[in-house]
């Protein structure tokens, strides 16, 4: 019995070596469409800017108009994105979503090549792409507990990596507009959008967590789901605290950052993309520190201390610029 055994056991290793794990297969596919995603999300980041301040020569309140455009579209929809991930295929939802940002794109590409860039183009594209991030994230969650296998919290670990390093690339590889063009470096960014729909088509999960239901039920669960953050006492403060920081640190970042590259370094697109990709790396810093430390104890404190950070990044700034005494 014991020769035995052994025998089946080396079979069994045998047959391992040759059949891989399928969830290691699909969680590489997966993190390669998280990778092209984030690598052309950080080139938009970038181009998106400096189109309108660059290109059109526009002020800080039409770049601030146009960064809102882009994300009212995934403040309103968002959790109605959620429901539908949890009704569709999410494989074939996701590859779907990819394929119409890159057509999104490609079509501003043409438009600015053919010399037909205005505010008003820069405000429908980002709409438009701002509809397809309210889908595109929570297909994107919820395909990750597709694929993450047994370690979800080692799988997520992953995925923010391979997001973060793939956006600071983006933003760095949207510099090169300076040599070859606004035109040619969004085409560049709908072809890494199509690389991801073909990475997604390749996964073998990706089905829906049940079948599809009535709108009143999918808003049901949106409201509930609602009321539930706003009334746990753990959920509350996370919620109050990540929408102060977008609404008073995120959303002037992203407008003042462009502005201070043009008017007052007197930078251009290349410069741009190498401030804003500091951003990522300091989070790909963080994560990695975090994953080495095996996690935080005090994960409270921890985000009050980062926010604070935030806040004295910009007294720093606004001193350097202006004189003013830090209190």
């Amino acid at each position: 019995m014991n020769r035995r055994s052994k025998a089946l056991k080396g079979s069994a290793v045998k047959l391992s070596k040759k059949c891989p794990d399928p969830d290691k297969n699909n969680y590489a596919w997966f993190n390669a469409g998280v990778a092209s995603w984030y690598l052309a999300w950080g080139m938009q980041g970038v181009l998106f800017s400096w189109l309108i301040i660059g290109d059109l020569g526009l002020g800080a309140d039409k770049l601030g108009m146009a960064q809102m455009l882009a994300t009212v579209p995934a403040l309103v929809l968002v959790l109605f994105g959620g429901a539908v991930a949890d009704r569709l295929d999410r494989r074939r939802l996701i590859i779907v979503l990819h394929l119409v940002a890159a057509a999104t794109v490609a079509a501003l590409a043409i438009g600015v090549g053919q010399g037909m860039l205005s505010y008003r183009l820069m405000v429908v594209f980002a709409l438009a792409t701002g509809t397809v991030m309210a889908f595109m994230l929570p297909t994107r969650d919820a395909l990750l507990a597709d694929v993450a296998g047994a370690n979800m919290m080692r799988a997520v670990a992953g995925m923010t990596i391979t997001q973060w390093t793939a956006m600071g690339l983006g933003n760095l590889i949207a510099g090169s507009a300076r040599w070859i063009g606004s035109a040619k470096a969004l085409a560049a960014e709908a072809l890494l959008m199509l690389a991801g729909a073909a990475a997604y088509a390749l996964l073998s999960t990706g089905s829906g967590g049940g079948t599809p239901s009535v709108r009143s039920n999918a808003l049901r669960e949106i409201r509930e789901g609602v009321a539930e953050v706003l009334g746990s006492n753990q959920l509350r403060p996370v919620f109050v605290l990540e929408v102060a920081a977008g609404l008073l640190f995120m959303g002037p970042f992203l407008v003042l950052l462009p502005m201070l590259v043009r008017d007052v370094y007197n930078g251009d697109i290349g410069q741009l993309g190498g401030l804003m990709m500091a951003f990522p790396s300091g989070i790909i810093v963080g994560s990695i520190v975090l994953l080495r430390r095996g996690g935080i104890r005090r994960k409270g404190l921890a985000l009050l201390v980062a926010v604070a950070a935030e806040a004295l990044a910009l007294l720093a700034e606004l001193q350097e610029r202006h004189g003013f005494a830090c209190l």
